[in-house]
């Protein structure tokens, strides 16, 4: 019993050292290989706590490896393991000395376990992008400007470019989520995705063509090409524009560059965007079934006749609707896959 006694004992005290002696750790600057991605981390005192302690401090969860970098000189980098840490943690003791950025190389499935280019730079150097908000259908534009927005807009920038992978615009570019950013939990998991501010979910749109993808007029099917919905497709002003599109492929990274490559929507996320652009076409339906009238400029829609009449045009098309002849004629000419 004694024995159990002093072994407790001795076990508190070696806990109170180590706690005493983290309090006076550093924090050292922790960066994602792959993106901009970056966070203080305490220093532990041992390894293996540190390693979890800078994994969490970036975000990043699968296997990987710490890498240490001075003066951004990525080639002369040092693997930081648990062998060098106790030395790495005796030169931070000493406040005069300058410590090397860490760096946290995420090894995906399939791909090279060791970095084979420099780390990916800050893109706020690079590109400049506007911040515009998007609502369900293309709503009123906000600011967003949570960190977790951030690094979602950072990440896709980093790896399509600054343009549009649709249209190749180069102005006026947003960060846009294939599956909506307000998503119910089951449809990401249908996604196969843990959050929707991921760069498997985003890609880099124009706002002309942000608004209508959000408002689900086209998607992408990476077997098919772009779907054109027949509401788009036959509208008088931008249908010409939209059936040269249908089935064209988006721009992608370069597959020889694996880690953005990895960061590509998968199978699962472009289907579940398929999935919800055939629910809205099915919605628009019932919309127009349940309201037939509609006025012929801004396309509001009305149960009967003398709404129609009565309304005070806007002159506003905020909707787009498949043209009635199309539907009669059997569901309208299937555009790209997509037809209404």
């Amino acid at each position: 019993m004694l024995g159990l006694q002093v072994a407790e004992y001795e076990q508190r005290k070696l806990e109170s050292e180590q706690r005493k002696l983290e309090s006076r750790l550093r924090s050292v600057q922790v960066q994602r290989w792959d993106g901009p991605i970056s966070s203080m981390a305490k220093l532990r005192t041992t390894f293996e706590h540190f390693f979890v302690e800078a994994l969490a401090a970036v975000k990043v969860t699968g296997a990987a490896r710490l890498y240490m970098i001075r003066n951004e000189e990525w080639a002369a980098r040092q693997p930081l393991t648990s062998e060098n840490y106790a030395a790495f943690l005796e030169q931070s003791q000493n406040l005069g000395t300058t410590l090397p950025d860490i760096y946290v190389f995420e090894q995906m499935s399939g791909t090279q376990t060791s970095p084979l280019g420099p780390p990916a730079v800050h893109v706020q150097e690079v590109v400049v992008v506007e911040e515009h908000g998007e609502g369900e259908h293309g709503g009123a534009s906000h600011a967003r400007s949570s960190s977790v927005q951030a690094d979602f807009r950072c990440a896709v920038i980093l790896r399509d470019g600054a343009r549009c992978v649709l249209c190749r615009a180069e102005s006026t570019l947003e960060a846009a989520h294939i599956i909506s950013r307000i998503a119910e939990q089951s449809e990401l998991e249908a996604a196969g995705l843990l959050s929707a501010n991921v760069p498997n979910n985003g890609i880099m749109l124009c706002i002309p063509c942000h608004r209508l993808h959000d408002a689900f007029m086209w998607c992408f099917d990476p077997s098919k090409g772009v779907l054109v919905a027949d509401a788009l497709s036959h509208d008088e002003e931008q249908g010409f524009i939209w059936r040269a599109r249908a089935g064209a492929q988006l721009s992608q990274p370069d597959a020889a560059d694996v880690t953005k490559a990895s960061w590509w929507p998968r199978a699962s996320v472009w289907a579940a965007g398929v999935a919800r652009f055939e629910a809205a076409r099915v919605e628009r339906h019932a919309e127009v079934d349940e309201n037939p009238f509609a006025c012929g400029i801004c396309h509001r829609r009305y149960k009967r006749a003398s709404g129609v009449t009565k309304h005070k045009c806007a002159q506003v098309r905020n909707q787009l609707f498949t043209p009635e002849s199309v539907r009669s004629a059997g569901g309208g000419a299937r555009v790209g896959g997509g037809a209404e």
